[in-house]
């Protein structure tokens, strides 16, 4: 239980909030930290030129860029690929407050309040949410990539969700956030944390930009025709009469797959199985495994935030994932994270992963990096998703992914291939490395003035 003897002033800066939860909350205790620390204090508001939230709006989803723009959520924000390859409509949506822009900070602000992202380049022409605040900074005082990295942080972080309100759904709306103190650092130390919050968004730029190169490998299989409204003959359905499971784009992928040549995913795989369920218990560093579930690792910035103990599982091993290692998140909707693929990197490797995780392990690492990528595009994604089974929730079976026909022509194609995904891996590593770095610098000042 949290106990803490709050001052009557405290409630008139904070509109009479009444809630514990607000008081509660790690922002008072941050306000008071930065009194301590040796340098100005300044607000939001006066170092960003603008501070604003996209207009709600009604989403009619469109198939491509011709007729559409680029959607973003605030879940897809986190990933190191924005990408989903969801589109609106240009003729129904008025793009006033939503599109986005390089060099803006976006906080979620509906639900999973205060993930926090610095746009780069591939964000830029990009449609936002309406759940997004936009936080386009001035660099008068604070450069942006500092601004960033003090919002990322763990200080940042209590700023920023101190004021949510709501029950069920939090929110937080942008004049909450106006208000919120910045530490001016002296301008080198600024310099060094902006340079690392930079350098480390090229990179992710950079990354991105093999994995399309690689992805382009499959173009011939890019423009598969897609009707919602189809007829197929009964002697051709599979083992599922819905609809979804038997998609048009799938069938003239088979068809053509045939032709072109292909295996099957159990001749590159040694092994595909996800671990049983089991009973999560949390224990000191030293001590445990780190754990993350699918969201945390499909994020841009991965963290260690827990650390998991042998003593609730049969056998730890079957949770540990090692390095090049193909993983598939087998649970949830069609527009949520199924499907998703990862790899398991340095920064994953010996790390345990959650049960909704398929582990794919290959014969060769350039096998697994060949899988990755197939899967990372629209017709892979869609495959996934055609064998998948349930109602709202779908789920993916480790034994029906050994049956997918993967395209397959000799080993160049996936000897080039590899190359480009060992380029994509270690730059968002480096990323990765580089953007903590940058936060990590700002904790440790800040705590070494209490």
């Amino acid at each position: 239980m949290k106990v803490l003897h709050v001052k009557q002033k405290w409630f008139s800066e904070s509109d009479l909030r009444l809630d514990a939860s607000y008081h509660l909350n790690d922002g008072p205790l941050t306000k008071l930290k930065l009194k301590n620390l040796p340098y100005e204090v300044s607000s939001l508001l006066n170092e960003t030129k603008k501070i604003f939230k996209g207009n709600i709006f009604k989403r009619t989803y469109v198939k491509n860029s011709d007729v559409g723009y680029k959607f973003m959520t605030a879940s897809d924000m986190m990933k190191t690929n924005i990408d989903s390859g969801t589109y609106v409509s240009k003729k129904y949506t008025k793009v006033a407050n939503l599109m986005l822009e390089k060099n803006w900070i976006l906080v979620s602000r509906s639900g999973t309040l205060g993930n926090t992202v610095f746009t780069n380049d591939d964000f830029e022409g990009v449609l936002g949410t309406d759940d997004l605040i936009r936080i386009v900074p001035l660099e008068k005082n604070i450069l942006s990539g500092f601004m960033y990295a003090f919002l990322a942080s763990k200080y940042g972080y209590g700023l920023l969700t101190q004021s949510g309100y709501g029950g069920v759904i939090q929110h937080i709306e942008p004049h909450h956030i106006e208000d919120l103190p910045i530490p001016i650092f002296p301008e080198e130390k600024q310099k060094v944390i902006n340079n690392l919050i930079i350098e480390a968004n090229k990179l992710r730029v950079e990354a991105n930009k093999a994995l399309n190169e690689a992805k382009e490998l499959f173009n011939d299989y890019k423009n598969l025709s897609s009707k919602e409204i189809f007829t197929v003959k009964k002697n051709t359905l599979n083992d599922s009469w819905l609809g979804r499971n038997n998609r048009p784009e799938i069938s003239e992928y088979d068809k053509k797959v045939k032709n072109d040549g292909y295996k099957e995913l159990s001749w590159f795989a040694q092994n595909v199985y996800a671990p049983p369920m089991f009973k999560h218990i949390y224990i000191e560093r030293d001590n445990g495994y780190p754990f993350y579930n699918g969201a945390e690792i499909s994020r841009s910035r991965r963290v260690v935030n827990r650390f998991l103990s042998e003593r609730g599982v049969k056998d730890i091993n079957d949770y540990v994932v090692k390095k090049g290692t193909l993983l598939i998140y087998r649970h949830g909707p069609r527009n949520g994270m199924l499907g998703d693929v990862f790899i398991v990197d340095d920064f994953l490797n010996n790390a345990c992963l959650s049960d909704l995780v398929i582990r794919v392990k290959t014969k060769l690492n350039k096998y697994s990096y060949w899988l990755f990528t197939f899967f990372s595009t629209k017709i892979g994604r869609e495959i996934l998703h055609n064998i998948a089974s349930g109602s709202a929730i779908l789920f993916l079976s480790p034994n029906r992914l050994n049956s997918i026909k993967v395209p397959y022509n000799g080993e160049n194609d996936i000897d080039l291939n590899y190359k480009l995904i060992k380029q994509y891996l270690e730059k968002i590593n480096e990323a990765n490395i580089k953007e903590n770095q940058a936060i990590d610098l700002i904790e440790k000042e800040i705590d070494a003035w209490q």
